[in-house]
């Protein structure tokens, strides 16, 4: 499917996966997914699955299929994926691969499920980046719009005692668990089906990834969430957003004490206090 915007590919890779897609992947010019045979016949399925693009903003999209075999897709979805070193000290690796991490570096194993839950995307990277500095050991963390789970465990890896996973979407309920589970920290992730909510519990940091149309209008209320000594991440927005965004949280109290980009992504970290 040929969407050129990055922002529309996140809510396609949405759109793709709610009709049954298996492993959404990027490429340059949009995504990639492989669904199983539809009962309807593909024509069917396609006209359905266009006409939930429209009704999402996404007209624009160009879909395009071919029939596939199974064991050839579990092949190629899986060509390109390879171990990623993020950070400092964070290796983000799928299970069939060799991680190259070292005796002092954090390692994580995430099968992606969807491209924009792993290290593959460039506002999880930035995210994890600005997040490796700032966990405290002990620390309770938030990780709003959790998806495969990859921010909290990373989280959990450097030294969170308890990370709030939330997320509204149940395939990132089963997928994070099952990815806490692997890293071995399922005692320390917890799964929140739904989404952080006025009187939700306190947290020290707050990480969220999310492009910024629907990170803008929660940063408010996620900010009541954080102690007055706390610190909070942002991604998910576009460089041409930056300015909107920095008005924003600055309004609320926020310091900025650290920045990142990558392509035409940035990222933020924030205090209550300038460091």
């Amino acid at each position: 499917m040929e969407v050129v915007d990055e922002v529309d590919r996140m809510w396609a890779a949405e759109v793709l996966v709610v009709a049954g897609a298996r492993a959404v992947v990027e490429t340059d010019r949009g995504l990639k997914t492989h669904f199983a045979e539809p009962a309807a016949g593909p024509e069917g399925f396609l006209g359905s699955l266009e006409s939930s693009l429209v009704e999402s903003g996404l007209a624009a999209s160009i879909v395009s299929w071919r029939w596939q075999r199974h064991e050839d897709w579990a092949t190629l979805w899986r060509q390109g994926l390879g171990p990623r070193r993020v950070g400092h000290r964070i290796v983000v690796h799928p299970s069939w691969t060799e991680s190259p991490s070292g005796r002092d570096d954090i390692d994580l194993t995430i099968d992606p499920g969807i491209a924009f839950g792993t290290a593959e995307h460039a506002t999880t990277r930035l995210a994890l980046t600005l997040l490796e500095p700032r966990v405290e050991p002990g620390q309770w963390v938030a990780d709003v719009g959790t998806g495969t789970g990859i921010l909290a465990i990373a989280a959990a890896h450097l030294g969170a005692g308890r990370v709030l996973a939330y997320d509204t979407d149940p395939y990132a309920w089963s997928v994070t668990r099952e990815n806490a589970l692997r890293n071995g920290v399922p005692t320390v992730v917890q799964v929140v089906e739904g989404p952080m909510e006025e009187g939700a519990p306190e947290v020290e940091g707050l990480v969220v990834n999310i492009e910024w149309v629907r990170l803008a209008p929660l940063i408010p209320s996620l900010s009541t969430r954080v102690r007055s000594t706390g610190w909070m991440v942002l991604s998910g927005v576009l460089n041409e957003q930056r300015e909107t965004a920095l008005v924003l949280v600055r309004d609320l109290g926020w310091v900025v004490v650290d920045e990142a980009v990558e392509e035409e992504w940035w990222a933020v970290a924030l205090s209550r206090a300038a460091a």
